[in-house]
């Protein structure tokens, strides 16, 4: 089975919305369906000072800074 045809939440069911914002962010290939959960996730409640926790301890703000500038627009 190809890996990449699974979700997140399939291979880590207990995977809070802060931490599968972050790996859907800093995925290589930003496929049509990943943008779609990244724009689902951040709909829901994101514990943003968490989330900016966990992004700076995994020293990865600007690759998360790319990522979600997109979605700003």
């Amino acid at each position: 089975m190809n890996s990449s045809l699974l979700s997140l939440p399939a291979l880590v069911p207990n995977l809070c919305s802060e931490a599968e914002l972050l790996l859907m962010c800093l995925r290589p290939h930003q496929t049509t369906q990943t943008k779609a959960r990244i724009a689902a996730l951040l709909q829901q409640s994101i514990d943003w000072q968490y989330f900016l926790q966990i992004i700076e301890k995994h020293r990865v703000l600007p690759s998360i800074y790319r990522r979600l500038s997109a979605f700003s627009a």
